[in-house]
């Protein structure tokens, strides 16, 4: 955060202010316990510095990254190993970012995501609305009030895309070879 902030110093002697995106992603990490001689690793660690005999063993990695708008910067800012999450406990993590952004000057303009079911409901526990009945894709700064914008991962939305194309074109051929092609009707 020190570094962020300096970085929002010196846009401001310049006369620019810090417009950020902030992006968050998961991946998937091998599930793994050591033991190093004075610390274990491997288990669920939100930050929270618990330590707790009963923790499950991490299986992913969600990252939070900033992306700076009017500047030539990326900064990863938070990393948590985790083992499963909901969508209210990413809002949560999602707020506490955002409200240490915004004490250091940085303005966040819109949160990037994939599109899982927990991120759906992450997003709707910050206040926006991704239904395309009731679209509002953009939800209040929990700090400032101000909007910030919903943007879906386009290159996870296409990856997805393409599963179900083939998930398709797989299901059809499987019908295709236990009842022949299908008669078509002029």
């Amino acid at each position: 955060m020190q570094s962020l902030e300096s970085k929002v110093k010196e846009a401001r002697k310049q006369g620019n202010e810090g417009l950020c995106l902030l992006m968050l992603d998961e991946m998937a990490i091998m599930k793994k316990i050591e033991f190093d001689g004075k610390k274990t690793f491997g288990f669920v660690d939100i930050g929270s510095s618990v330590t707790d005999d009963g923790a499950s063993a991490a299986t992913r990695a969600l990252v939070f990254m900033v992306v700076c708008v009017n500047g030539s910067w990326k900064v990863p800012i938070g990393f948590f190993f985790i083992h499963g999450m909901t969508g209210k406990e990413k809002a949560n993590l999602v707020r506490e970012c955002l409200h240490q952004l915004g004490q250091i000057g940085i303005k966040v303009i819109s949160l990037t995501c994939d599109g899982p079911s927990c991120h759906f409901a992450m997003l709707s526990d910050l206040g926006a609305s991704m239904d395309p009945d009731n679209l509002d894709p953009s939800f209040p700064h929990p700090s400032s009030g101000h909007k910030i914008f919903v943007i879906l991962d386009v290159c996870h939305t296409l990856k997805l895309l393409r599963n179900i194309v083939f998930l398709l074109i797989f299901s059809l051929s499987q019908i295709v070879k236990r009842s022949g092609p299908p008669s078509v009707l002029l």
